[in-house]
């Protein structure tokens, strides 16, 4: 508790050198409201979706006003991020990144991002290398960043380790589009201020994007721009927000996120159901309309329960490393 209390003393001193006193004093006193008694959500979210939209008001003009959108081709690169390395993922991400190179279609190159090799896909400004190198940019927020360049000048699939996919989860990707996200039809966790703000539109964990695509430009440019004026970072879902203040101010944003239709309905359900015996049915219900399901390496899964094999036992855990 100690160790807590002073970790966020430091973070409100941090914020205070960013943001002035009483922006700090306001962001902080809801953000421990939401935290530790889930009280004033939304107030938190206002404070930290206007302070950015007003930040980004030069950046929303100049889209505004400028709308020639260079795209190209549907891009055969697929993208998945350990930035230690492949032998220092976790044993689940492991078995994800083997089921996707099983799955991927004819044609497709799927790219291991490392701390090693991102530099030989795209180029990240100067001054984001310098707060990540300072610890003031944590490697989950430069991962966000890395993801919209790379869905910006290379273009492709972007999926997080963690990431279940199917033999058929590519089927359910639109690579017509413009930019493509998974799309739910709810909020599926609504303490979860990141599903909050997007609303669950998209999935910063899953995009698709033709190089040249406005929307990860935005959200590259603005995060760019943000950590050229600031040391730490706002909220830990800043990529959302800067994404839904596009789809909020800029038309041709809403309209291309506004086109994906929803999909992958049942994402969240194989994460509920790991511990629980396989049920053949139930996971034919789930793969009728989903190829790929959000897992985390967080949690320790069984491969039996009360003798029976249960769906990480059946599904994830015969893939031998």
């Amino acid at each position: 508790m100690i160790d807590y209390c002073i970790d966020e003393f430091k973070k409100l001193r941090l914020a205070i050198k960013d943001f002035g006193l009483f922006f700090s004093l306001r962001h902080f006193y809801y953000k421990q409201m939401w935290r530790n008694w889930q009280k004033d959500r939304d107030k938190y979210i206002n404070i930290v979706y206007e302070y950015l939209e007003n930040f980004l008001s030069d950046q929303i003009d100049q889209y505004n006003s400028n709308n020639n959108i260079c795209l190209e081709d549907d891009s055969k690169n697929i993208w998945v991020c350990w930035w230690q390395g492949y032998n220092n993922m976790p044993e689940l991400c492991k078995k994800c990144f083997k089921s996707l190179n099983e799955n991927i279609p004819q044609g497709y190159k799927i790219h291991l991002i490392t701390q090693d090799n991102y530099k030989d896909y795209v180029t990240i400004p100067e001054h984001v290398l310098e707060r990540l190198n300072c610890g003031y940019l944590t490697i989950t927020q430069f991962s966000d960043i890395l993801r919209e360049a790379l869905l910006y000048f290379q273009g492709g699939l972007w999926i997080d380790s963690s990431v279940w996919t199917c033999k058929n989860f590519y089927q359910f990707i639109n690579t017509n589009a413009e930019f493509w996200s998974i799309k739910l039809d709810h909020v599926y966790k609504e303490y979860m201020i990141g599903q909050v703000v997007s609303g669950c539109m998209w999935s910063g964990f899953f995009m698709y994007g033709k190089k040249g695509n406005i929307v990860t430009k935005f959200a590259f440019d603005g995060m760019c721009a943000y950590y050229k004026e600031h040391i730490g970072t706002i909220d830990y879902f800043i990529q959302n927000f800067i994404i839904k203040i596009g789809y909020d101010t800029v038309p041709r944003i809403k309209q291309v996120i506004d086109n994906i239709h929803y999909n992958n309905s049942h994402l969240y359900d194989l994460y509920l159901a790991m511990n629980n015996p396989f049920d053949a049915n139930k996971w034919a219900e789930m793969t009728s309309d989903t190829g790929a399901f959000k897992l985390t390496q967080k949690v320790v899964y069984q491969n039996e329960v009360y003798g029976k094999t249960t769906f990480h036992g059946e599904l994830i855990d015969k893939y031998k490393l």
